[in-house]
């Protein structure tokens, strides 16, 4: 994966999840046929369909103890609202603002940061747009998301305490 591989690069591990941690995820919702080892495809399992779903998700990996980190990418559907969209579009693209603001909520409960990534700007994709403008950072790089957590963990390891 893309993603696996920038973080690799940038000095990070992306470790398999433990058996109880992805028995614990198919019990929260996700589809048998969806990976859960780590990185879990959320997108690929069809849970952006699902309202609470990625959420719940989301909570169980970054309590677990297993992660330091939350990353969520692939975000937002390009394409910006007009007065032509599709009230269907609009819902859909409504659930995953929401579905976003529910991960990104996670960073102040659990302490552990979350970076959301997107291969769309705000100006290719509403969803993008909207949430940007709410101040939920979504970033457009993997390796600029790979290297953010690398800067992070090194700061972080270097506190003393």
């Amino acid at each position: 994966m893309a993603l696996t591989d920038a973080l690799e690069e940038a000095g990070l591990s992306v470790p398999e999840f433990s058996a109880k941690l992805q028995e614990t995820l198919q019990t929260v919702g996700m589809p048998p046929r969806a990976s859960t080892r780590n990185p879990v495809d959320f997108g690929a399992s069809g849970l952006f369909l699902s309202l609470d779903t990625p959420v719940a998700l989301g909570r169980e990996i970054l309590s677990s103890g297993e992660v330091d980190a939350l990353i969520v990418h692939g975000i937002g559907r390009p394409g910006m609202h007009t007065e032509d969209t599709p009230d269907e579009w609009k819902i859909f693209l409504d659930i995953e603002k929401q579905q976003i603001q529910g991960l990104s909520e996670q960073e102040k409960e659990t302490g552990k940061p979350v970076l959301i990534g997107s291969h769309y700007s705000q100006w290719e994709s509403q969803v993008v747009y909207d949430l940007n403008k709410q101040g939920v950072r979504i970033y457009n790089n993997l390796y600029e998301i790979a290297q953010l957590l690398s800067l992070m963990h090194e700061y972080w390891d270097k506190r003393p305490g």
